[in-house]
């Protein structure tokens, strides 16, 4: 997903912090997604990935929307997990059953 935005005129949506990359595998179906923190508070998961600057904190999604992502420095613990597995379970019901 190398980046091709040009960078004239970019607003950020928000800043996810900390973040996690995680991939969805579904029969055919290969989706990445951003999953963590939004500023302010509470859990957050991107629609789907087109464009990341992974050196930058970059990510621009389907929706057309950036954000600013501080990736996490190690794997999120088992609360935060099942946390967003809950809420990826109610945003597409179609993928996780």
């Amino acid at each position: 997903m190398p980046w091709k935005r040009q960078e004239t005129g970019i607003l950020l949506k928000g800043v996810v912090q900390p973040a996690w990359p995680f991939l969805i595998r579904f029969k055919e179906i290969e989706i990445v997604r951003i999953m963590g923190w939004a500023e302010g508070g509470g859990n957050f998961i991107t629609s789907q990935v087109k464009e990341v600057d992974y050196a930058r904190g970059l990510v621009f999604t389907r929706s057309g929307s950036l954000y600013s992502a501080e990736w996490a420095e190690n794997e999120p613990d088992i609360s935060t997990v099942m946390a967003f597995a809950a809420f990826f379970w109610i945003q597409s019901p179609e993928l996780a059953a």
